[in-house]
C-alpha cells in the first residue's frame, strides 16, 4: 500500500512534537532515509505542503485564499475568517488575498483543498447552462 503525502506528513509531525531541537536533524535525517528507502523522495515537495498545513493546524491555523474581484474591506475579511473559524475550528487564518478583475464580482474561497465558488462568472456560468438545458 503507497503511503500518501498526508500521511508521511502527519508521521513527520508526530515526530518531531516535544521534541528538543537538538534532535530534529536526526529525526528529518531519518524521516529522509525512510523516502529513499520507500522511493518517495521525488514525492518531498507534496510531503512538505502537507505537513505545512498540518503543522499550522496543530498551531490552530491555517491558510486560505480568497479571490475577489475588487479591493478586500475588513469587514468581508473578517466574515469570511468567522465563516473558517466556525467550519473548521481554527483560530487564525493566514490570508492570502487575490484581486482578480476576470471573476466579475463575489468572492471565491479556497482552504483544505475545497473551493467555495461565489464569484458572478461562476453564477453565469451556471445560468448559461440551465438555460442550454
Amino acid at each position: 500500500m503507497k503511503i500518501t503525502a498526508s500521511q508521511y506528513s502527519l508521521g513527520l509531525l508526530e515526530a518531531i512534537q516535544g521534541k528538543p531541537e537538538k534532535d530534529l536533524k536526526s529525526i528529518v535525517t531519518r524521516f529522509v532515509d525512510l523516502l529513499i528507502t520507500n522511493r518517495d523522495q521525488h514525492r518531498l515537495a507534496d510531503i512538505l505542503v502537507a505537513f505545512n498545513e498540518a503543522y499550522d493546524r496543530a498551531q490552530g491555523e491555517m491558510g486560505a485564499t480568497l479571490v475577489t474581484a475588487r479591493p478586500l474591506s475588513a469587514e468581508v475579511k473578517e466574515i469570511a475568517a468567522k465563516y473558517l473559524g466556525h467550519k473548521t475550528g481554527v483560530k487564525k487564518i493566514n490570508w492570502n488575498i487575490v484581486e482578480d478583475q476576470n471573476i466579475l464580482g463575489g468572492a471565491i474561497l479556497r482552504y483544505e483543498g475545497r473551493v467555495l465558488d461565489a464569484s458572478l462568472r461562476e453564477r453565469l456560468r451556471q445560468l448559461k447552462e440551465q438555460i442550454n438545458q
